[in-house]
């Protein structure tokens, strides 16, 4: 930022003007530049402090195929209204059911599909080192980001029945890969393997998974 920029921003947030900074001593004039540098720097600090630890492998993938879905879907809506008709003019009961089905289909629950299969997919993870926060992304049915902020402490690993799920976060499935992670210790801590197993826990959620038969006299 020149030192133009910064003496604007500073004959507006302080109390005495640039005129008045311009005639001060050297000394003074130091410290009031020194002053904005290491305001200037901490608010860099502030805003890049946090650390993109995650890349999913397939987040380019899935959104072209979500767009191809949606674009796909807006020019079969927009191509209903002529089409239609011209089938409603043959006359026959049949075909104008089964083109208003397959309309519906592509229109309609191809994107829905397609959203129920990448929803829980998680395009990228920042991380805050100071607090240990981690902020996931997944895209929304239109493609628009979707940020969960969460903790190691939010975590829930999730059961064997689970298809296409890693963990839940705050109760929201999601799926990652270790292998996109930067250092595999980033999905240790989220995951909770870098803290010592509880056992017991892990007998107690099997047992209520699959309780022991009766035994028979």
């Amino acid at each position: 930022m020149s030192f133009i920029i910064r003496g604007n921003i500073l004959k507006n947030t302080c109390h005495f003007g640039l005129n008045k900074l311009t005639n001060a001593p050297k000394i003074y004039q130091n410290i009031a530049i020194k002053a904005l540098q290491t305001r200037f720097y901490s608010d860099d600090n502030e805003k890049n402090k946090l650390e993109t630890i995650y890349t999913g492998k397939l987040t380019n993938n899935v959104k072209h195929i979500k767009f191809f879905s949606l674009t796909t879907s807006t020019v079969g809506l927009l191509l209903q209204p002529y089409l239609l008709p011209k089938i409603m003019e043959s006359g026959s009961t049949a075909s104008t059911v089964m083109a208003a089905v397959m309309f519906g289909f592509f229109t309609i629950c191809t994107p829905m599909l397609l959203h129920v299969i990448t929803r829980k997919y998680v395009t990228d993870i920042k991380h805050d080192p100071i607090t240990n926060t981690y902020t996931a992304t997944t895209y929304s049915i239109f493609i628009r980001p979707k940020v969960i902020e969460f903790t190691p402490a939010d975590v829930e690993q999730c059961g064997l029945g689970q298809m296409m799920t890693t963990c839940f976060v705050k109760g929201k499935p999601i799926f990652i890969d270790a292998e996109s992670f930067t250092d595999v210790k980033y999905f240790a801590n989220i995951m909770g393997y870098d803290k010592p197993m509880n056992f017991e826990a892990i007998i107690k959620k099997t047992q209520d998974v699959n309780p022991p038969k009766p035994k028979i006299n």
